[in-house]
């Protein structure tokens, strides 16, 4: 290892990530962090815009004697909230996908040394050292944790099956407890009364 100070490695995974996986990452880090990135919340606020606008027609038939323009926004408002919510997630998917696609370096095989202070990224062409403090978020999702912020790499997906059956538990604790409550997102298990 080029990077001696990084100290003994408590977790690895050699992984390669697939264009679906990326994007899925990509897209839970997204819906994860800000609730206006869901779908459905964006839809809600298009209708609640075209509310908006046809409260203002009967102002619009006092002061220029038509409803026709409130009507004419509303309808924008209402078409914008469906294809938010029917054709924008796929397209975005798609994206994410294209973007994964053009840096070849992502679709490589890689091996991950997760340390007690850092990351150590290892490729056919590249070796990096992350330390944890410069991602802002740590989001766990279904199969994979995804890390988001990072300089080098704005997304690293880490893959916990990549990892022996017993150590996944441990490895989502060591996410935990290095991202601390502000910044680390568990997996969503359904609701919890608390």
């Amino acid at each position: 290892m080029a990077f001696s100070q990084a100290g003994e490695p408590l977790f690895t995974l050699r992984q390669t990530v697939t264009p679906a996986e990326y994007a899925e990452a990509a897209l839970l880090v997204e819906r994860r962090l800000s609730w206006t990135g869901l779908p459905a919340v964006r839809a809600v606020i298009c209708g609640l815009c075209a509310a908006l606008c046809l409260s203002a027609a009967p102002l619009s038939l006092r002061e220029y004697g038509t409803m026709w323009l409130p009507f004419l926004f509303a309808v924008c408002f209402l078409l914008l909230g469906l294809w938010l919510l029917l054709r924008q997630p796929a397209r975005r998917f798609r994206e994410l996908e294209r973007r994964f696609a053009g840096s070849p370096v992502l679709c490589e095989e890689t091996k991950i040394d997760c340390c007690r202070d850092c990351v150590v990224l290892q490729t056919s062409c590249e070796e990096i050292l992350i330390y944890w403090t410069e991602f802002s978020a740590c989001v766990e999702g279904g199969s994979f944790a995804a890390l988001s912020g990072g300089a080098w790499r704005q997304l690293l997906v880490l893959k916990r099956d990549s990892l022996p059956e017993e150590q996944r538990e441990a490895f989502s604790v060591f996410l935990r407890d290095t991202f601390g409550l502000s910044s680390y997102y568990p997996e969503k298990r359904g609701r919890s009364r608390g």
